[in-house]
């Protein structure tokens, strides 16, 4: 295993729980080296030139020759981790005499514990200068906060603090110069940028009456600590409060009073600006710069390039070789400006600006812009400025949706109006119809484009994720895949307009079968495929009861596929060919016997491989049984596993991706389908899981995507 790199290791707060010593002994040059007892044993720790040492107190408990350190806890804050860094521990007596000492790297514990703290219990020998081995040892746990870019949002309430809630405030103040204040009766929160300028100080918190705005008590808050708490699990934390006096002196409360906090913690998202170039500015600069600017409701931020290089001429300009990134939490909207910039007075001379939106970058992750600057000069006269060229790239922490904490005027590029107005426009074209409300097509229309995001005549996962959280409704990305399924009749992952239309325009959408009776009766083709599917489920439903089989089978049965050929188990795509006496030898011996259900299943599968849905064959891919029943046997302890399983059998030549094809036939073995009438669903599967645009899928890529459409690669048939 190679070391793990400085740029892997996050800066943030390691904490130390002292646990116990055991089978210590005094040392010599000890006074207790005599009578081999220790007094007042503690620990030192030294970490890049700062040391901390446990209390050094008799309330030590010293039994027999093992130490309790009654779990005082000492915490370094590590603002520049470096692979390297080394934490020494030391154990002395009270003489501050050496009794062992022990190394430990925080790269083990920077790498392995979460942001949430959990705790890494470790075991370390205590050595003495000159032992070659001991059997003495510290217990030791370990646990580290990463410091995170974001907004902490803080809703304080009243606890136990004397004084009337309607009448009293609480004022925030970070070390950096943020200043946030709110009622106390308010459901409202303050947000609080954390960077790393202030991620290890603490913020005070004061409250006022504001009947007179006298301060009646403050406390502190420590920013690192209140990451834990997220947008759907809000923490809750109590802070103690030293009240004031009617002059404003410290009451020395021994009980002091508390307020309740809630809290949780947006983290921020990546924008990342490179390739930058500029073409026919105007009034030809002399030290052209550009300015990056976005406005949140927490902070605003303002990045400045460099000096520009030139390119090929005098008109164009380029700072290839420099990136700017940028945090983002609320900001939808970036501000760029270039201006001719004075090194030495620091003024700047506006060349011209334009927006971009970032909206459409949060969706795709990467965009390449052109923009036309504008000029507005002092007597309103609006020129050209030239043109500018960028490229955009977004990094979302895991699981995160942006814009978070604010509603936008659009998803879409030049499109104004808010969706919540759409939507109350949408319901005010309703029209009443012998008592019962009736949409028209023209509202219905309008309400589909508005979750169409992307124009292309479909609602797909993440285009109703993303309108969901921008009206308040925070949801995980099953409860989004499993609205779609319940409205996606035919199985692609997505919704359209007459789908869509027959929800709208149904009494009751909770009924399995609203869409078909609103979109269209079952035409004769439909029917008769759901009579093949029906059929199919039925004969491999009918061998798994017969024969009893469960996930033992499957492997058995590929085991058994791998032991006929000879390169084993790298077999190609023709080995996995078989033909029915083939099959027969597959199945179990109670199924093995009965050449009626092999003969149905051989000639499912036969039909199944092939696109125009006949059959004839006189081979069958096995790798469409195996899948088969991995979507029917019990025993599977998770999609993960199916997912793993399908994997190892179809990619052959072992490069580490699916391809489109492989994917197909994959999933027209577990729809009961022909490869013809699952193109779009494994299109769509591709789209979801190919996040890199790379062509093929890994079998991370697979497991994600598998999770997060479930209905796609292995549709339940337990219900039909």
């Amino acid at each position: 295993m190679e070391p793990p790199t400085t740029q892997m290791l996050k800066p943030g707060r390691l904490s130390i729980t002292c646990r116990s010593a055991q089978n210590i002994r005094a040392r010599i040059n000890s006074k207790n080296s005599k009578n081999d007892n220790i007094s007042s044993p503690h620990l030192v720790f030294k970490l890049n030139g700062t040391e901390y040492s446990t209390t050094n107190t008799n309330s030590n408990q010293v039994v027999g020759h093992d130490v309790h350190f009654n779990d005082e806890v000492l915490s370094f804050d590590i603002t520049q981790p470096n692979e390297n860094d080394v934490l020494e521990i030391e154990l002395k007596d009270d003489d501050s005499n050496s009794i062992g000492k022990a190394i430990y790297s925080i790269a083990n514990v920077l790498l392995s514990t979460t942001s949430s703290g959990e705790q890494n219990v470790t075991t370390l020998p205590i050595m003495h200068e000159g032992d070659v081995t001991t059997n003495s040892v510290v217990n030791l746990s370990f646990s580290f906060v990463q410091a995170k870019h974001g907004v902490i949002k803080l809703s304080p309430s009243l606890q136990n603090v004397d004084g009337t809630a309607n009448n009293m405030y609480a004022l925030f103040t970070t070390p950096d110069g943020q200043s946030k204040k709110t009622l106390l009766t308010n459901d409202d929160a303050v947000g609080i940028w954390i960077d790393e300028s202030n991620t290890f100080d603490n913020c005070s918190i004061q409250l006022y009456n504001g009947t007179d705005n006298c301060c009646i008590g403050s406390g502190e808050l420590s920013l690192l600590s209140y990451l834990n708490g997220n947008e759907v699990d809000n923490a809750i934390t109590y802070v103690s409060i030293s009240s004031f006096d009617a002059n404003g002196s410290d009451n020395n409360n021994s009980n002091p009073q508390k307020i309740k906090i809630s809290h949780w913690f947006l983290e921020a998202g990546s924008v990342r600006v490179e390739s930058i170039s500029t073409t026919n500015l105007y009034n030809s600069p002399t030290n052209q710069r550009i300015v990056f600017k976005t406005d949140g409701k927490s902070r605003s931020t303002s990045i400045m390039t460099s000096a520009a290089g030139v390119l090929e001429s005098n008109s164009i300009y380029s700072w290839n070789d420099e990136a700017i990134t940028l945090s983002v939490v609320d900001e939808y909207t970036l501000t760029v400006e270039c201006c001719d910039y004075d090194e030495i007075s620091g003024d700047h001379e506006m060349l011209g600006s334009a927006e971009v939106s970032l909206l459409p970058l949060f969706k795709t992750g990467r965009l390449d812009v052109d923009l036309n600057l504008i000029l507005v000069t002092d007597f309103g006269e609006t020129l050209n400025g030239g043109q500018l060229s960028l490229s955009l790239s977004f990094t979302a922490p895991k699981n995160h949706a942006y814009p978070k904490d604010q509603l936008v005027p659009s998803y879409v590029v030049g499109q104004s109006d808010d969706a919540l107005t759409i939507a109350e426009q949408t319901k005010r074209t309703s029209i009443d119809v012998d008592g019962v409300e009736v949409f028209s097509e023209d509202s219905i229309q309008k309400a589909f484009n508005l979750f169409d995001l992307d124009k292309n005549g479909y609602i797909g996962v993440a285009e109703l994720k993303h309108i969901l959280i921008l009206m308040g409704e925070l949801v995980t990305d099953e409860e989004v895949d499993m609205m779609i399924s319940m409205l996606d009749l035919n199985g692609d992952g997505q919704v359209s307009f007459l789908e869509f239309k027959a929800m709208v325009e149904s009494p009751d959408p909770s009924n399995d079968d609203f869409l078909e009776k609103k979109i269209h009766s079952p035409s004769k083709n439909d029917s008769a495929l759901l009579q093949q599917q029906q059929h199919k489920r039925d004969v491999f439903l009918r061998t798994i009861q017969t024969a009893n089989m469960d996930k033992d089978d499957v492997y058995r049965m590929l085991k058994t596929i791998r032991d006929m050929s000879p390169s084993s188990r790298n077999l190609s795509h023709e080995e996995y060919q078989i033909g029915y006496e083939d099959l027969c030898q597959l199945m179990p011996s109670v199924l093995g016997y009965s050449r009626s259900d092999c003969r149905q299943l051989f000639t499912l599968l036969c039909s199944s491989s092939s696109d125009s849905g006949e059959g004839g064959s006189d081979t069958t891919d096995s790798r469409n049984l195996i899948m088969t029943y991995t979507n029917f046997v019990s025993g599977f302890q998770s999609l993960e596993e199916r997912c793993k399983l399908a994997f190892d059998m179809y990619d052959v030549d072992r490069s580490g991706y699916l391809s489109l094809d492989e994917v197909e036939a994959m999933m027209a073995s577990t729809n009961l389908l022909s490869r013809d009438l699952v193109k779009k669903r494994a299109e769509n599967f591709m789209n979801c899981a190919d996040t890199n645009r790379s062509g093929g899928i890994t079998i991370d890529e697979l497991i994600v995507a598998a999770e997060k459409l479930p209905n796609l690669l292995y549709p339940s048939h337990t219900k039909k």
